[in-house]
């Protein structure tokens, strides 16, 4: 049995954006997106949304406030390599195990 590593590959998805990015979009639109960053990152962490008041008074430890860029894409690009369920890795699967099955 060899030990070198073969057919073995990474299951993804990528998007890429190129465009123009600038800040200035308005405090109602900057909340929402800073609470679906946070519901995605850190579901049900907190226990309410961040509201407009607390985005438009926040400022760091720096001094620095919050602001929330947009991006307007000129060009988008994806591409995905999806894998078989069966060839997925799952905890305990060896490469033993596969070459039984061939």
């Amino acid at each position: 049995m060899s030990t070198v590593p073969a057919k073995t590959g990474t299951s993804y998805t990528s998007v890429m954006l190129f465009g123009n990015v600038a800040p200035g979009i308005d405090l109602a639109k900057a909340t929402a997106a800073l609470n679906a960053m946070l519901a995605k990152y850190v579901p049900g962490y907190f226990p309410t949304p961040l509201r407009e008041a607390h985005v438009e008074r926040y400022r760091s430890t720096m001094g620095s406030k919050t602001i929330v860029y947009r991006l307007v894409p000129d060009k988008i690009i994806a591409k995905q390599d999806v894998a078989e369920p069966e060839a997925l890795f799952y905890g305990g699967r060896t490469q033993r195990d596969d070459l039984k099955k061939s």
